[in-house]
């Protein structure tokens, strides 16, 4: 008998650890924790995982059409593949190299149940409909389409050896994402102008999904913002060949050996190409949801979480909008705007010390709007005497408080001289991650409004 359990997951290209207790003959428990490279390949859809054993040289698909020759990334749900189309020809026009985001036996599950959406999303942004009105009729087309990487194609692939369904999604290839972009910088801090260009296309990806397509991505964050690559065949194949494939050593997991392969993604300049928004694993319509609760009000990655979402109240758009805000922050500093943290001595918790930051982050305080959710009902003590109030909370813990602008906290973190044409559009960046970050949520700007912010209007 395996005992298995969790204990932590990080970012890619750091370890993942897992405590694994066997019943020994003896009648006691033998404990061990097996660390991972990258994903943790072996551990079973049962923990969560099930992720499709894939190595270089492998075929999958259809008739075995796609040969494997790069490993490109993962993450909690997929890894992501580049593969050599064998049904194209030299005739074709079709790219002969692909890329296959491949779904954990979990994932798949998920996706089977209803409760991860992306291939209805897919369909939705390839030709999207209006989804509020009856009969739900073609949208209108959308040049701003090309600024979301979405699948064009899947297909289902079964593991040899558990018997078990991977669902299989196709893209075209991609550069790299902005947290390889952020670390080319010093401090992985992007200069000013390329964040402008980040952002510009960023936001038209959002007006493409929220005002033609009813889709929120819930997923907003730097390594879901990739370059559009500007590679051929035969560049992509130079590449492969002059930096190929590798493996990690072998391990064993679970009483089976395995030999996990390491990521590489494509590199290549970054001063030609369109930025595209990818990955709609956890992307919603909300207008198919309209009466009915939404399937998790746990998105966004923690730092990047808008207070809707950890207030557990109803939220929509503007998820992405503050996502949006958060990311711009990190983009021109190389920090997290937000860290939450959980108190030592248990005074509060992760997500109370969340909406203290916001608080004094922000300068603002929370609309009466806000007091539908359960949790705010009780920091706001209004059920009862053991409750509390966050803004008296924020004064007892943080007395000699003193507001920060968010133009002063940027140009802390960026050399810019004051009064300068760079410091002018540092303001106006400014002026843009304000109106991302409203708490109220009606209040936050729009995409449309950001479309036309002064910042990245094209003149």
């Amino acid at each position: 008998m395996i005992d298995l359990h969790f204990e932590r997951a990080h970012p890619p290209h750091t370890s993942t650890h897992f405590r694994v207790q066997n019943n020994t003959p003896m009648g006691t428990l033998d404990t061990e924790t097996l660390t991972f490279p990258e994903e943790p390949v072996g551990i079973p859809a049962s923990e969560g995982f099930g992720y499709l054993e894939v190595d270089i040289g492998d075929t999958i698909g259809p008739e075995m059409r796609y040969r494997i020759v790069r490993k490109l990334g993962f993450g909690r749900s997929s890894t992501v593949w580049m593969a050599y189309d064998n049904g194209s020809t030299q005739e074709s026009t079709a790219r002969k190299y692909v890329v296959i985001k491949i779904l954990t036996a979990f994932a798949t599950r998920m996706s089977e149940q209803g409760s991860m959406l992306e291939k209805t999303i897919s369909a939705q942004l390839a030709n999207p409909l209006h989804l509020r009105g009856e009969p739900r009729v073609p949208a209108r087309p959308s040049r701003r389409r090309v600024y979301c990487l979405f699948p064009y194609g899947s297909f289902v692939q079964t593991n040899p050896v558990t018997s078990e369904n991977h669902l299989c999604f196709l893209l075209n290839p991609a550069g790299p994402n902005l947290n390889a972009i952020r670390h080319r910088f010093p401090e992985a801090k992007i200069p000013l102008p390329l964040v402008k260009r980040i952002v510009t296309d960023t936001v038209a990806a959002l007006y493409y999904l929220h005002r033609t397509a009813d889709v929120v991505h819930t997923d907003l964050k730097a390594d879901n913002i990739l370059l559009e690559s500007t590679l051929t065949d035969a560049e992509i194949a130079d590449i492969i060949r002059s930096d190929p494939p590798q493996h990690y050593p072998v391990m064993k997991v679970l009483g089976r050996d395995i030999k996990p392969v390491i990521s590489q993604s494509l590199s290549f300049p970054i001063d030609k190409g369109k930025f595209m928004l990818a990955d709609y694993s956890h992307a919603q319509m909300p207008a198919f949801n309209i009466l009915t609760p939404r399937i998790t009000n746990y998105i966004s990655p923690e730092p990047l979480r808008a207070p809707e979402t950890v207030l557990g109240i109803n939220w929509g758009e503007g998820v992405d909008i503050w996502a949006l805000g958060c990311l711009i922050f990190q983009l021109i500093t190389g920090k997290q705007l937000f860290r939450p943290t959980e108190d030592p001595s248990k005074r509060w918790s992760k997500d109370e010390d969340h909406l203290l930051q916001m608080l004094q982050i922000t300068g603002q305080r929370f609309s009466d709007s806000s007091i539908m959710s359960v949790k705010l009902k009780r920091y706001l003590a209004l059920t009862g005497p053991d409750d509390f109030y966050p803004h008296f909370l924020f004064d007892s813990f943080f007395p000699d408080y003193r507001h920060i602008s968010m133009i002063d906290r940027l140009r802390q973190e960026v050399n810019i001289i004051p009064g300068s044409e760079s410091d002018q559009e540092l303001q106006k960046a400014t002026d843009f991650i304000e109106g991302c970050l409203h708490l109220d949520k009606d209040q936050r700007y729009g995409v449309v409004r950001l479309l036309y912010h002064d910042w990245i209007r094209k003149k």
